[in-house]
């Protein structure tokens, strides 16, 4: 999601989406320095996280209902053109816009946070569990519902 505007402090998720420009499918790739992804919570902060790379496809910016739509949001993940996956929207907590609100009242709870300002993308959870990926791979998506398309890698 890309915001227009800086969400209110303690906003209800209505003023939340009220301040969302737009939003697309995407990739995220994770990644972790430790060998075997054997972290503590401290030790992955300290690298930076697990985030390796963000693809974004197609935005959508004309947006109705979203706090449902986006629950109701699937995925079909394959790989090589075997399915792997399939997911929804509400596998992220109650929804992508509460784990927003949730990540939003937390920045605002903790002062040497920076708040979200316009033309900031946040990814809000993921669909589907994360897979290990290998070269040569071809990764795909399938979305429907609000996010209707589909999004592509390949792993070189």
């Amino acid at each position: 999601m890309c915001f227009t505007s800086t969400p209110p402090p303690n906003a209800s998720e209505d003023q939340i989406v009220n301040c969302i420009d737009w939003l697309a499918p995407g990739f995220e790739i994770v990644d972790s320095v430790f060998p075997g992804w054997k972290f503590s919570i401290p030790d992955t902060i300290a690298a930076g996280g697990l985030h390796g790379q963000l693809i974004i496809g197609q935005k959508v910016s004309t947006i109705n209902n979203l706090i449902p739509e986006l629950i109701d949001q699937k995925v079909t993940l394959s790989c090589d053109d075997k399915v792997v996956e399939e997911g929804h929207g509400s596998n992220i907590l109650d929804g992508p816009i509460s784990a927003l609100k949730h990540l939003l009242d937390g920045i605002f709870d903790e002062p040497s946070e920076v708040p979200i300002k316009a033309g900031d993308i946040v990814t809000t959870g993921t669909l589907t569990d994360a897979k290990p990926l290998h070269v040569g791979e071809i990764w795909r998506g399938h979305y429907s519902g609000v996010i209707n398309s589909s999004l592509s890698i390949e792993i070189i």
